[in-house]
């Protein structure tokens, strides 16, 4: 898929399978992962992945771009209601509680929402959701 600012890249690397979320409360966390990794990829090669993964209970959305990562200093605190990071302060709109409340949204669907690594060239935050309890199927 192709955008004004990059492109975004969907992988399927899971079979079909059931996962328990309000699709609501889904919406609104994938909207804001993708809200946040277009506002850091470059205007030009900017790419955005998403890929689909899971275990034996759980399914994993991993949200990764190619921007210009989370400083050090700031990711212990990105979670935190209203912490919006020093490059994002005086350049990009908003109140700094979209990924903590995110989280929560992700919690209330027994699940979580996590940093899995950033620096220069790669950020990646993954979504776990549970699977239902009734199997495989779309």
């Amino acid at each position: 898929m192709h955008g004004t600012e990059g492109t975004i890249h969907i992988v399927k690397e899971a079979p079909d399978t059931r996962v328990k979320i309000d699709l609501q409360r889904f919406q609104q966390i994938i909207t804001n992962l993708l809200t946040n990794a277009l506002a850091a990829i470059p205007k030009e090669d900017g790419r955005i992945d998403v890929r689909l993964k899971q275990s034996e209970e759980k399914v994993f959305l991993w949200v990764e771009d190619n921007g210009k990562g989370i400083s050090e200093k700031d990711k212990p605190f990105i979670f935190e209601r209203f912490f919006r990071g020093e490059n994002k302060k005086y350049k990009n709109r908003g109140l700094g509680i979209g990924l903590a409340f995110s989280k929560m949204l992700a919690h209330a669907m027994e699940g979580d929402l996590t940093l899995l690594e950033s620096r220069p060239g790669r950020t990646v935050f993954c979504v776990c959701l549970p699977k239902s309890k009734g199997g495989s199927g779309s």
